[in-house]
């Protein structure tokens, strides 16, 4: 029910920023994007917003929950259930808002624990629930069209520092998105 009311909250709040009106008549300053690669590699549902600071940089938030909670052996994330991620970006390029970007992000994340030797992951262990908070870096490139259209690839790593007993120690941040800038 937490996941469903986060999923319609971002949904919402898509839909109040695309119909605000651009008055500098420049650039488009939002972006509403779904992760393919997560969907289809991990079966977790990605969806982000970003709004677009200027031509350098760039705040967002993603949510991702799970939605085939019986698969715990996808190889990069093998107990995550949900996460909510703000996000900051710095972009490279001579591009407005597009290019090669580094992030810094915070996620605060749930899922199956798992029980571990020396931090590193054996099984997941539904019995060992957790909640946790990472901070991590990531990088990437967006390409945007001409019509509003875009793409981006990016991929990162964050480090969970709260319970350490049983959510894993290194998380991995991963995504193909396809998006709309508006």
């Amino acid at each position: 029910m937490k996941n469903l009311f986060i999923f319609l909250s971002l949904v919402c709040l898509a839909t109040v920023a695309g119909q605000a009106q651009n008055n500098s008549g420049l650039q488009p300053k939002n972006e509403i994007k779904a992760n393919v690669f997560s969907l289809l590699a991990l079966s977790h549902a990605e969806i982000g917003y970003e709004r677009l600071l200027n031509d350098k940089s760039s705040i967002g938030v993603a949510v991702m929950f799970d939605i085939d909670q019986s698969d715990d052996d996808n190889f990069l994330d093998i107990s995550r259930e949900f996460s909510i991620t703000p996000y900051y970006r710095h972009f490279f390029s001579g591009g407005y808002a597009k290019g090669f970007f580094v992030e810094g992000f915070m996620m605060y994340n749930e899922g199956d624990g798992f029980d571990s030797i020396f931090g590193i992951a054996d099984e997941p262990n539904e019995d060992r629930n957790y909640s946790d908070l990472a901070l991590g870096v990531s990088v990437g490139g967006k390409f945007v069209t001409s019509g509003g259209f875009m793409v981006e690839v990016y991929g990162g790593f964050g480090r969970n520092f709260l319970d350490a007993d049983f959510a894993p120690e290194i998380l991995v941040r991963t995504g193909v998105a396809l998006g709309y800038r508006f």
